[in-house]
């Protein structure tokens, strides 16, 4: 099975997807990813799927229902949006054997290879520390889901 590399934004946060993108398939091709927005913008989708198709790889465009964030607190710039990657893996089940979610506002500067290989040791998810590896752990291990390791 493939991985799905998934990336979810609002939509004013298009131009950092598209730059994502582009330096993501520099590195890669034969790719599958899905983009989670709550509106769409030709403008960046035009230049996007050429990329794809050049490289043979498939990109979609998931346009998220506003009713399964309606009632949770808005996130300010990013919006309700926020919330959306916690949807993901219900809307893969069965369809990909691994989600790879990169931020929208990320360059990819080498190959993802190793991110479709890596062992997950029995855990469901795996993470890179954000700028404090201390605030992290302590911040996962308060979700009261079994203790981090970083």
């Amino acid at each position: 099975d493939r991985s799905a590399i998934i990336y979810t934004h609002a939509h004013n946060f298009w131009p950092h997807t598209a730059a994502s993108i582009a330096s993501l398939l520099e590195h890669a091709g034969d790719l599958d990813i899905h983009i989670f927005v709550d509106k769409t913008d030709d403008y960046w989708w035009n230049k996007i799927r050429p990329l794809c198709a050049a490289t043979n790889s498939t990109i979609m465009v998931h346009l998220f229902d506003t009713e399964l964030t309606k009632g949770l607190k808005n996130c300010g710039y990013y919006g309700l949006t926020t919330y959306n990657r916690l949807f993901i893996p219900e809307l893969f089940a069965g369809k990909a054997e691994r989600l790879i979610y990169l931020d929208s506002d990320m360059i990819v500067r080498s190959s993802i290879k190793e991110l479709k290989t890596v062992s997950l040791d029995g855990y469901v998810l795996a993470a890179v520390p954000g700028a404090s590896k201390r605030c992290n752990i302590s911040k996962a291990n308060s979700l009261e889901i079994g203790r981090a390791h970083v």
